[in-house]
């Protein structure tokens, strides 16, 4: 089992910060603390401020351990995920319009914030997937983990295709 061996990074002090902030603000919208604050205008960030901060804990944990990360080093790789993830989100916002699937609450009116929370929100999925997948190697997650190969017949590439896989 590796141990933290470098100093935890101050992005991932902020992301600590920034996730029990807006879960404050979460707590005190749903239990009414100080009713007279509109706190859905703090809430209604919930979902980018949450996954920015994760992504930040996240990477600050793998630096700790490994020394490298995808802020700290990959930066470019970083921006580049960020981008394709936006694009590839927007796909999935495109479906959603031809079948109805989610629905987002309590947005601004302002069409160019919303957008600006909507590409904050949709940069964040595939960091975060990947993130989470070095996150767990630096546990040796999965290593003794040992699938049967299976062997791609054409038989059984059609089959996928048919059933969507």
């Amino acid at each position: 089992m590796k141990t933290l061996s470098h100093r935890f990074p101050r992005t991932g002090t902020l992301g600590l910060l920034m996730l029990l902030l807006m879960e404050t603000a979460i707590f005190c919208d749903v239990h009414h603390v100080l009713p007279d604050l509109e706190w859905w205008r703090v809430t209604m960030w919930a979902t980018p401020v949450c996954w920015w901060g994760y992504l930040f804990v996240v990477d600050a944990w793998i630096y700790s351990r490994r020394g490298t990360s995808l802020l700290t080093d990959r930066r470019d790789v970083f921006v580049a995920m960020c981008l394709i993830s936006i694009a590839t989100w927007c796909l999935f916002e495109a479906y959603n319009r031809v079948m109805p699937g989610w629905q987002y609450l309590h947005l601004t009116e302002h069409l160019s914030v919303r957008f600006v929370g909507y590409a904050l929100a949709f940069a964040t999925i595939m960091p975060g997937v990947f993130l989470t997948c070095e996150w767990l190697q630096t546990h040796d997650a999965f290593v003794t983990w040992r699938l049967p190969r299976l062997r791609w017949t054409n038989a059984r590439l059609n089959a996928s295709l048919i059933i969507g896989a």
